[in-house]
Parts: C-alpha cells; sequence; structure tokens
C-alpha cells in the first residue's frame, strides 16, 4: 500500500466521523432531511445521489426509499462499500450511466462547485432535463477552498472551480431554499 493510498484511507476515515459527528455537518444533513422530507408527496422514491463522499447523505436519503449512490473517486467507493456495505456506483455526475426517468430524485450535494462552470452548466440542464426532481446543494456564490475547514490540510481534490448565484437556479424553474452562515 503506498504513502498516498494509506492517506487517502486515513482522511476518508476521518471525514466518516466528521459528516457524522461534526455540527455543521449535523445541522445541515438537519436541513436537508427536514427539507425533502416536507417537500416528497410520496415514498418509498427512487433515489439517485451524486458525490456521496463517504457516504452520510445516501444514508439520510434512505429514509425515503432506495438510494443509488455515485462517487467519482474509486477508492472512496472501496471504503463506501468496506465501511458501509452502500450500494455506490464509480462514475462521475459528467457521465452518468442511466437511463432517463429511472430515478424518482437526484440529488447532488457539494458537487457542482467542483466543476467548471460550463461543464456543471451542462450537467445541471442534462439532469433536469431528464429527471423529474433534482436538489442541489451548493454555497450561494463562490467559496474558495485552499484549505479543508475542518481538518486545517490542503484538499486539492475539493477545490472549488465554480460559484452559483440563486438566481441561476430561479431561471431554471427550481425553488431556492437559501441557508446562511453555514460554513465554519
Amino acid at each position: 500500500t503506498s504513502a498516498i493510498s494509506r492517506m487517502k484511507a486515513d482522511y476518508y476515515k476521518e471525514y466518516y466521523k466528521l459528516e457524522r459527528e461534526h455540527w455543521w455537518f449535523k445541522g445541515r444533513n438537519h436541513i436537508i432531511h427536514s427539507l425533502l422530507k416536507n417537500q416528497v408527496s410520496s415514498v418509498p422514491l427512487k433515489i439517485l445521489n451524486v458525490g456521496v463522499a463517504t457516504g452520510h447523505t445516501s444514508e439520510i436519503l434512505s429514509s425515503l426509499g432506495e438510494v443509488v449512490s455515485v462517487e467519482p473517486n474509486e477508492e472512496c467507493c472501496e471504503f463506501l462499500k468496506s465501511k458501509l456495505n452502500l450500494k455506490v456506483i464509480n462514475a462521475s455526475a459528467t457521465d452518468l450511466p442511466f437511463e432517463n426517468n429511472r430515478f424518482d430524485l437526484v440529488c447532488a450535494f457539494d458537487v457542482i462547485e467542483h466543476i467548471e462552470k460550463d461543464e456543471a452548466t451542462q450537467i445541471l440542464d442534462k439532469m433536469l432535463e431528464i429527471y423529474p426532481r433534482v436538489v442541489i446543494g451548493t454555497p450561494d456564490g463562490f467559496m474558495h477552498q485552499g484549505e479543508d475547514p475542518f481538518h486545517g490540510m490542503e484538499t486539492t481534490h475539493e477545490t472549488h472551480l465554480s460559484g452559483w448565484e440563486a438566481k441561476e437556479f430561479l431561471d431554471r424553474g427550481m425553488k431556492v431554499y437559501r441557508i446562511t452562515d453555514g460554513y465554519p
């Protein structure tokens, strides 16, 4: 096992714990669950969760139905399969391997800001075209992220490449729920 692989495995273990115990994630995840629970008229749903990190949002979404999780990092997928026995597919938001209308709900929390704006716009528009309900979680505007605010270490895999304003979602006919002051 290489030093980089060990470091990534250690990072996933630490991030796994943070997603479940840190006050910011606890608050964010409670809000996500409450908003979705109030917006969904029938359960169980078929849910696609894109960019699942260490899987806590998929665990939360599972109370609403069957969740298929997508994560672009292969090592993270292996971690998820071994740690959570989570049904996770190694794929990118830029190339989702699913048929149209296979899911009732598609979620991408803290994903699109990690993709260049032009490409992320195409992904978002494609999702809105082929899925009946899409939920996106992203900072309002561009947020510089060079150092991980939870760990104090560089996180180049988490670098923000685009910023999104509420108007961009409203212009696509989406509802916007704005939550502020949530970042450490």
